[in-house]
């Protein structure tokens, strides 16, 4: 319905870029964390939400509201 009222769907903007990353049980154990996948900050884009945010090179995404996220 939204490309139908407005001629385009708008996509969600935070300013950074993410890989994949497997979080190795070294790390795992010093967080007391079950999560063995994650997605690494590689980016932040000046001044963008991310930025704004605190978001720094390296971070390690492990779950996004309550969704975990998997391979």
């Amino acid at each position: 319905m939204k490309l139908l009222e407005k001629g385009h769907i708008a996509r969600p903007y935070l300013g950074l870029a993410m890989q994949p990353v497997a979080i190795p049980e070294s790390l795992r154990s010093k967080l007391k964390s079950e999560f063995t996948n994650g997605l690494v900050i590689v980016h932040v884009e000046p001044n963008s939400p991310a930025d704004r945010a605190g978001m720094l090179l390296g971070d390690i995404l492990v779950e996004l509201r309550v969704n975990h996220l998997t391979e």
